[in-house]
């Protein structure tokens, strides 16, 4: 952001996304207060899976049938959340029950559950606070609303590194365009989730950087690269004990030594990204799921690491992966150990410790404490680039007359993005009406007076203006660049 002096000053923030400006303008006239909460350093250490949680799996995988078994690999056709397994109510195993996204609890389409849920900051807001205890905050409290609703999994966070600013998702990843703040941040957002019981699912792996054709691009990339600027976030969420990876819809080829391009592979038929460095280099003990559509085969991807095909059974069903194993393509032993990377952070996060009554998406679990936190976060993720000659924050007794200008601050609010990290949220304050409450609380008498976007307008009130405050918001979405 960048501020001139009177008369012509300007406060143009580009929003992607978050609704930010409303926690902008309510910032100038006063000082909000920090969040506190106890944040221990004891959440960046590695912590694996329980001896008791992969115990517990693997006497459950004992007294599994084979289509018991299938029914953990591949979602539901009709479901109620975003994704769904079905139950298995003989040996007590509840259904997954996965919602989007990594911002807040997203309302299915269709679900009348809209505005019942809190939108917070985007994930690249929450990095932009340089904290993990405001990412620790943002995780809890999102987990907490996901449980609320009877959701099991939440779809997030999104944790790929900003390699093309046009990413039309951009602003769902925690990592901006550094690797070792994405790395920080995804700890304690992970933590925060999962302390609610909640299993958390790192997403989109990997090499992820575009939404235009993202079903036939070929991210090729060297294997340095890969290793230093792509993977330390998704590493970071495995040191965290996540429960789950969401593999991605791009095409992988990289270059081992530089020269030699293997072969272009869909992300989640990737032996070399699944089995050796997710699984086995990092030592991953959790189930990776597909992006929703993103599963291709049967065969490969079953044998070169997927676990989970979302949302529907159009590959992983009990007839194809049957007749797989009886040609000898699959092994018993691969079914088993996905079943087992399934169960495991089930019974880690405790959800065979609870009701398998399916949950209400209409519970309204937003709050005052939610949205106060959302506020403060989105404050707290705002980077003033420029404040000339310290305009703000706004000295009340010279200014007697405020422009708000832009269609951004009346009538074509921007509150999130589009796509699987959308969240309709309970309340929406415009920019103008922000600035109105703030002028009335305090009881300022400051008169404010409204402009669209017609610049020559805007300029004739601009002038007529002890200060003026422009509106410029921008959007983006999933499958399509910006």
């Amino acid at each position: 952001m960048a501020l001139t002096r009177r008369g012509t000053c300007v406060l143009a923030s580009l929003m992607l996304l978050a609704g930010v400006w409303l926690f902008v303008i309510s910032g100038i006239f006063r000082h909000v207060s920090e969040a506190r909460v106890s944040y221990d350093e004891h959440y960046w250490q590695h912590r694996p899976f329980t001896e008791g949680s992969k115990a517990a799996a693997l006497s459950m995988l004992e007294l599994m049938t084979f289509d018991e078994k299938v029914t953990l690999l591949h979602g539901l056709e009709l479901h109620q959340y975003v994704g769904e397994t079905a139950p298995i109510e003989r040996l007590g195993i509840p259904a997954l029950a996965l919602n989007d996204g990594p911002q807040g609890f997203r309302d299915p389409i269709g679900s009348g559950a809209a505005g019942t849920s809190t939108a917070f900051p985007c994930g690249l807001s929450i990095g932009s606070t340089w904290s993990r205890t405001a990412a620790f905050i943002f995780g809890s409290a999102m987990g907490e609303e996901f449980r609320g609703k009877g959701a099991n999994v939440q779809l997030g966070p999104g944790l790929n590194v900003m390699r093309i600013p046009r990413n039309g998702r951009a602003f769902e990843y925690l990592s901006g365009e550094d690797p070792f703040l994405g790395a920080q941040m995804a700890v304690p957002v992970v933590k925060g989730i999962q302390g609610q019981g909640v299993i958390a699912c790192a997403k989109h792996y990997i090499n992820n950087n575009q939404e235009q054709d993202r079903l036939e691009v070929n991210a090729i990339v060297d294997e340095r690269t890969e290793m230093e600027i792509y993977l330390p976030p998704f590493e970071a969420a495995v040191r965290a004990g996540v429960g789950s990876v969401m593999c991605s819809y791009n095409n992988v080829s990289v270059a081992a030594d530089g020269t030699d391009l293997e072969p272009a592979m869909h992300a989640c038929e990737n032996s070399r990204i699944l089995n050796d460095m997710l699984k086995g280099q990092l030592g991953f003990e959790g189930w990776v799921m597909s992006d929703w559509g993103a599963t291709h085969s049967t065969v490969a991807a079953a044998n070169n690491g997927l676990d989970q095909e979302m949302s529907g059974s159009v590959f992983f069903n009990a007839a194809r992966l049957n007749q797989s194993l009886e040609d000898g393509q699959i092994s018993m032993a691969a079914i088993d150990d996905k079943v087992v990377r399934v169960l495991t952070p089930m019974f880690e996060m405790g959800l065979f410790d609870r009701s398998m009554t399916r949950g209400d998406l209409k519970t309204n679990v937003s709050s005052t404490e939610h949205n106060n936190i959302a506020r403060t976060l989105a404050v707290d993720g705002l980077i003033l680039l420029q404040n000339e000659d310290s305009m703000l924050p706004l000295q009340t007794r010279r200014v007697k007359t405020l422009a708000v200008i832009g269609d951004a601050a009346l009538s074509h609010d921007v509150a999130t993005g589009g796509g699987s990290g959308h969240v309709v949220p309970p309340y929406l304050i415009s920019g103008l009406q922000g600035i109105q409450n703030v002028i009335s609380e305090i009881g300022a008498p400051i008169k404010v007076v409204s402009c669209s976007s017609d610049l020559e307008r805007a300029r004739r009130v601009a002038a007529s203006a002890d200060v003026a405050i422009v509106f410029v918001a921008d959007t983006a979405k999933e499958n399509k660049d910006r």
